[in-house]
């Protein structure tokens, strides 16, 4: 992922997220009532990702900060949890593999170095369960049920140059 690009305000965006919008970031009719689950989202020199969760209000995760995943009122910022390697962290090791794990109990995003991935985690039989603490747990439950929050997803690969990102985040990176 490269990054260090000289646009104002933001050099650039990129995330891997899944969503119910046919093209990224396009406004559809069922979102955000549908979700997006950010899996690898960051901007410009972060050096860790952010998976992030956007919903309709009424969905919250007590790991994540803010912990509401409303999309209305809050500049659209969702409940992010941190961890993982983006950009600065991510390049020097080549890369490394995510993963995504979406149930009705809840949805967990695992990150692995590049040489680290458990060896079932690119084969057709995938055993997360054996892959020890997901790097971001977003446990569902009272504060939040994922079937109710989360439908019809599509993958979708996202980079943006340039974009208005740090106009509606501080992160102190642009």
């Amino acid at each position: 992922m490269g990054y260090g690009l000289h646009c104002k305000p933001c050099s650039y965006w990129r995330c891997l997220h899944s969503t119910d919008i046919d093209s990224s970031w396009t406004v559809g009719p069922n979102w955000p009532a549908s979700g997006e689950i950010d899996i690898i989202e960051g901007v410009n020199m972060q050096s860790s990702n952010q998976a992030t969760m956007h919903t309709n209000d009424g969905c919250s995760f007590a790991d994540a900060s803010p912990t509401s995943c409303g999309s209305s009122g809050s500049n659209n910022q969702g409940c992010p949890i941190k961890g993982g390697a983006f950009g600065d962290g991510f390049n020097p090791g080549n890369g490394g593999t995510y993963a995504m794990e979406w149930t009705g109990r809840g949805i967990y995003v695992w990150y692995f170095a590049r040489g680290q991935e458990p060896q079932d985690v690119l084969g057709d039989s995938p055993k997360p369960k054996q892959w020890g603490e997901p790097t971001a747990s977003f446990q569902g439950g009272t504060n939040c049920n994922i079937d109710q929050f989360f439908k019809d997803q599509q993958i979708v690969f996202d980079t943006t140059f340039c974009g208005r990102y740090c106009t509606h985040h501080d992160y102190g990176l642009c």
